[in-house]
């Protein structure tokens, strides 16, 4: 990838990962998911597999889903797993 080494997108992901979600409608755990998804379709191109093959296993995967449930939030604490 030019321009971008994968170093960039990793510090991008854990700065995403230390977020909160404002009231907008939006969630840090998207642009989380969407950046793993690029670190996936990198280490693909690296690993010269086949694109389609790749995208069509992001397409099904569901397994980040879960660890985002929110809990609960006692005493105004968000927990989130």
């Amino acid at each position: 990838m030019a321009g971008i080494h994968r170093t960039d997108i990793e510090a991008a992901l854990q700065w995403w990962r230390t977020r909160q979600a404002p009231a907008a409608g939006w969630a840090p755990q998207d642009a989380v998911a969407q950046l793993s998804a690029l670190l996936a379709l990198l280490d693909q191109h690296e690993a010269a597999l086949d694109s389609f093959v790749a995208a069509a296993g992001l397409a099904d995967f569901r397994g980040a889903e879960r660890r985002f449930e929110v809990r609960g939030e006692p005493n105004g604490i968000l927990v989130v797993d």
